[in-house]
């Protein structure tokens, strides 16, 4: 959850993922990525503010390149959402912990919400983005992005939309000599759990960690 100002309102965002109980069973049906938005003010929750995020992305980035995995990508595991610092627009980033993404969104003074940007849809990051905390300089607003599973820091220039600088936290357990097989192998399996790409998924869509959370039933 994150709170924001802008427009002369002070409203709370909240990212979740929302399961489709009653089907039908599909890849992009299951779950869905979705943003709430509560008036701080009232307390109370404004449903027509929610938005699904994977409707947003069909409807706002055209499928024209043909490939599954590259170009267009759906939000998998919305895992963060932090907002530029600025009270004269509405602009956020949602972390994707399965697409490996930052996806912008920006609701306007008319309540209108877009995704993307034309310079870049999405923010490619990290593997298994958790979170994101934003800076906001007038000649630097970036954003630093915690990735679970490539153990490093994405850092995004708002201003290119695109990670500029990768930091390393801790060696990867295939960079640590000796190499340990059970624990590259553990290491692995926790990619393969939480990411949506590649082979995984069509263009983001579904992840194991997406309905089995931690690993839970």
């Amino acid at each position: 959850i994150t709170i924001h100002t802008a427009f002369g309102k002070t409203r709370a965002y909240v990212v979740s993922v929302g399961a489709a109980p009653k089907g039908p069973v599909a890849f992009n049906h299951n779950m869905q990525a979705n943003i709430s938005v509560i008036d701080v003010d009232t307390r109370l929750e404004v449903p027509g503010l929610a938005r699904n995020l994977n409707q947003l992305v069909k409807d706002q980035q055209p499928d024209s390149d043909g490939d599954d995995a590259k170009g267009r990508r759906f939000v998998n595991m919305p895992m963060g959402l932090a907002f530029v610092g600025n009270p004269s627009i509405a602009v956020g980033y949602v972390a994707a912990s399965g697409s490996d993404i930052l996806l912008r969104v920006e609701y306007d003074a008319t309540d209108n919400v877009t995704v993307g940007s034309l310079t870049n849809f999405n923010i490619a990051v990290g593997q298994s983005p958790q979170g994101l905390a934003t800076k906001n300089a007038k000649l630097s607003a970036k954003a630093y992005v915690a990735n679970l599973v490539s153990r490093d820091l994405s850092v995004v220039s708002f201003a290119d939309q695109a990670t500029i600088n990768t930091v390393e936290s801790t060696k990867t357990p295939e960079e640590i000599l000796p190499i340990d097989p059970d624990a590259v192998n553990v290491w692995k399996g926790k990619r393969f759990f939480n990411t949506a790409t590649g082979i995984w998924s069509k263009e983001g869509w579904g992840s194991c960690q997406a309905c089995h959370f931690l690993g839970m039933p």
